[in-house]
């Protein structure tokens, strides 16, 4: 398996979400979207699914989104080294 996933073979097939704790610690996850209803946004539902596993895993708690700050994002992935991301594959 390589270290590095270039973006290209992802961005139909996966969202990237990034989450952020209290202490400004950033986790991110590339969300595989085949499971996604189509009447869902693929943001909101990879950043949920994102938000489940990472507290199902006993990781620091990431605040819910408010007007004046966000703690999560989601987008098309970026090229990344294996070390920098997880896959969430729902």
């Amino acid at each position: 398996m390589s270290d590095f996933f270039k973006a290209d073979d992802y961005h139909d097939s996966h969202m990237e979400v990034m989450l952020t704790s209290e202490d400004g610690t950033e986790y991110i996850y590339w969300v595989q979207l085949e499971n996604c209803p189509e009447d869902e946004s693929e943001e909101d539902w990879a950043i949920e699914q994102a938000r489940n596993w990472h507290n199902s895993n006993g990781l620091p708690i990431i605040p819910e989104d408010t007007e004046d700050e966000w703690y999560s994002e989601a987008c098309e992935p970026f090229s990344r080294s294996a070390s920098e991301f997880k896959f969430i594959n729902i």
